[in-house]
């Protein structure tokens, strides 16, 4: 028997070896994603994150809402115009610093095109002419109807689809690989409880003839088969296993018989608990005097 399966086997059924699974959390990398880019490949990038050196008081992830600080006063630049909370309303996309007292574009910054330039005041200088923020000609308007926002804008909607396909197919592989886990150890149970039976009956495992034409395969074989006939979950045993993976083998009946026996010894072990004990022998002499 392989020692990896030898280890599967001792993981599973020695207490001792049992651990909590660790709650592990992975970190995804950022990404750039560009309009001329294909499905996949807008799938597999993240956002970038060289701008955010510069921008400490904005967003450094694309996985992270667009940042939108509404204060009570905003900072006044020389003409006494500042920044408008109101100005959040309908522009989704719009950011503002607070440390640059100045604006971004959320989509430009993450999601631009690498075919179109964007407006460098709203992605990486930072937009701060207020006079001029809600004029037709420039400002927030321009840059909202610009074709690199356009483009950005539907990079962004991608990878937010793609995200959420991501997350239904991993929580069903998830699902269905839980299932599966399940369904082997609810297998694994009948087999052991099979065994255990037999050892406790102190009734014989194998037969004489084991395989598939043979009229009687042995008591251990021969029990699970009469319990397959109205036991769904053992009759999968038989059908659903692949050649290798059924744990029927003579090999694994006495694997599982030798981690019994050691589950047995930790227990009387531990209710011995170091306290001590003694054995009483009796012997029996035949006629000749020798001990049986």
């Amino acid at each position: 028997m392989q020692s990896e399966k030898r280890v599967t086997l001792e993981y599973y059924f020695l207490s001792s070896n049992k651990k909590a699974p660790n709650d592990e959390q992975e970190t995804e990398p950022n990404i750039t994603i560009s309009s001329t880019l294909s499905t996949a490949e807008i799938q597999d990038l993240a956002c970038s994150s060289s701008l955010h050196s510069n921008q400490p008081s904005t967003d450094c992830s694309c996985n992270d809402a667009p940042v939108q600080k509404k204060l009570a006063t905003y900072p006044a630049n020389q003409q006494n115009r500042s920044f408008q909370s109101t100005w959040f309303n309908d522009r989704i996309w719009l950011e503002y610093s607070v440390l640059n007292d100045a604006s971004y574009c959320y989509y430009c910054r993450h999601f631009p095109s690498n075919q179109l330039n964007a407006d460098d005041s709203l992605t990486t200088v930072g937009f701060n002419s207020w006079k001029k923020a809600l004029d037709k000609g420039s400002g927030f308007i321009k840059h909202a109807s610009s074709q690199a926002h356009i483009i950005a804008t539907k990079n962004y909607l991608t990878y937010k689809q793609q995200q959420g396909a991501n997350s239904n197919v991993l929580k069903q592989l998830d699902s269905c690989r839980a299932i599966q886990i399940r369904r082997n150890r609810d297998s694994m149970t009948k087999i052991c409880s099979t065994l255990r039976f037999l050892a406790r009956q102190m009734i014989g495992f194998r037969g004489h003839e084991e395989n598939e034409k043979s009229s009687n395969q042995g008591n251990f074989l021969e029990i699970l088969r009469c319990a397959s006939e109205t036991d769904p979950l053992i009759k999968s045993i038989f059908e659903d296993s692949t050649g290798n993976a059924s744990y029927l083998s003579h090999d694994i009946q006495y694997e599982l018989i030798h981690i019994m026996s050691n589950e047995i010894r930790e227990e009387i072990s531990f209710m011995l608990n170091n306290n001590k004990y003694a054995l009483m022998a009796d012997e029996c002499r035949d006629i000749s005097g020798t001990q049986q």
